[in-house]
């Protein structure tokens, strides 16, 4: 596998059970901690046989000094934590450059590997329009929401890295909205808020993840706005992205709500079954993992959240199998992940459980389990919606606040008020009771 093939052992004390890993970057230690900690972990478990504890060295980083040559020359200012560890880089704003910048983009984060399907289709297309022609005003801004772990980050980071790659000119930045909300902070805290200014009001395309963070964040509110507003004047490109829509967003003024909605915005919903099925064959081919085709199937048929559950239960199976020195079959991924409450385990009668009813429902009225799920307002969708908020409700122990967890996060409100609509409707409520 290309990601571990670059790894090489440093040290190891067997009284402190510690062990040095060398890595090329710090880039490195970022992408292993994040998608492959518990396979490492697992795997230094079965040769050492103790909880050992494994550290990574970046063998470009040679010291402070090297790294505040480096940080020169790319516009970032080197940070260290506690224990001398390296931290995120911060954006250098005493005296903005007009190429000496960090553009925050993932490079590994591409359209290339980004697995397309009926829910986030249309986000695709137009991301992929504004990559190729970012001087076009059409969809700007772009507002994409949608509940975590649909593929948003992803999406906008393939979009920047695009862009970098057709228009090298151009200065692209990625920014989550928590380190935004940071770089303003320590602006005003250090006396520097007019470099913070000036810095963003060079960016050509600004793309802010996660805006839903900035709810309450008046004064960072403040900026925003105004940075905002010049870019956008000056023609620039502002690619947003949130967990929810413009109108649902509490804590911001209309002012900004409503230049939220000045251009584009698009919903990416929670990946149907096929999808889940592709996502899932293109991560494991990517890695070189070795996972049978039925026990895909059964993942992608059984997980309807998000795509960081579905690599989670990739992970956890892997790991599994190599501490226990065991194939990896359907009774094995059952078993794990239930154990690790990835997966619930099956009652004795399917009749009693929320997914049962969910399918069920979306078999008879023809409708995506996703669209039940996500925020589709369609009426055959609603009324699909509001048949599981029923049936639910008289079949199993759930509480309407938990069924409308499980509904993607609706109010206890909205779930009483869609019981109320198919109990006052004799002719839903047969058809809904006979689902079952």
């Amino acid at each position: 596998m290309e990601w571990f093939k670059p790894i090489r052992p440093k040290s190891y004390d067997d009284v402190e059970y510690k062990l040095v890993l060398a890595v090329p970057s710090q880039y490195f230690i970022e992408y292993l901690e994040e998608n492959f900690r518990t396979l490492i972990h697992a795997a230094v478990y079965r040769v050492f046989h103790n909880p050992t504890r494994i550290f990574y060295q970046a063998s470009v980083v040679k010291g402070i000094k090297d790294a505040a040559i480096e940080a020169a020359s790319t516009g970032v200012e080197p940070r260290e934590g506690k224990n001398g560890k390296p931290l995120a880089p911060r954006l250098v704003m005493d005296n903005p450059k007009p190429r000496g910048y960090n553009p925050g983009l993932n490079p590994s984060l591409t359209f290339e590997n980004f697995v397309e399907g009926k829910s986030n289709k249309l986000s695709l297309a137009i991301a992929q329009a504004i990559a190729d022609h970012p001087s076009q005003q059409t969809f700007n801004p772009l507002f994409i929401w949608g509940p975590s772990g649909v593929g948003k980050t992803h999406l906008v980071n393939a979009l920047g890295v695009r862009l970098q790659k057709l228009y090298p000119t151009r200065r692209v930045l990625y920014i989550p909205a928590h380190d935004f909300i940071v770089q303003f902070t320590d602006s005003r805290r250090q006396n520097k808020f007019n470099d913070f200014i000036q810095f963003y009001q060079s960016i050509e395309v600004l793309i802010v993840d996660d805006v839903h963070e900035f709810t309450s964040q008046m004064k960072t509110l403040e900026a925003f706005f105004h940075i905002f507003n010049h870019l956008h004047q000056n023609g620039r490109k502002i690619i947003l992205t949130c967990d929810r829509p413009p109108s649902e967003l509490s804590g911001m003024e209309e002012r900004m709500l409503s230049r939220f909605r000045w251009g584009m915005t698009v919903e990416m919903e929670r990946p149907e079954e096929q999808l889940r099925y592709d996502i899932l064959m293109s991560k494991i081919r990517r890695s070189g993992l070795r996972v049978p085709e039925d026990v895909i199937r059964y993942i992608s048929r059984t997980i309807k959240t998000n795509v960081r559950e579905l690599e989670g239960a990739i992970h956890s199976l892997q790991a599994y199998s190599i501490v226990e020195n065991a194939e990896i079959t359907i009774d094995f991924a059952r078993s794990v992940l239930e154990k690790n409450a990835i997966t619930k385990a099956q009652p004795k009668s399917k009749r009693t459980t929320f997914d049962y009813i969910l399918d069920r429902v979306a078999e008879h009225m023809n409708v995506d389990v996703s669209s039940i799920l996500g925020r589709g307002r369609r009426a055959e969708v609603a009324t699909a919606r509001q048949m599981v908020m029923y049936l639910a409700s008289r079949h199993t122990d759930l509480s309407t606040p938990r069924i409308g967890n499980l509904l993607g996060g609706r109010s206890h409100a909205t779930v009483l008020h869609g019981i109320d609509v198919i109990e006052d409707n004799e002719e839903l409520k047969n058809k809904a009771e006979k689902m079952l």
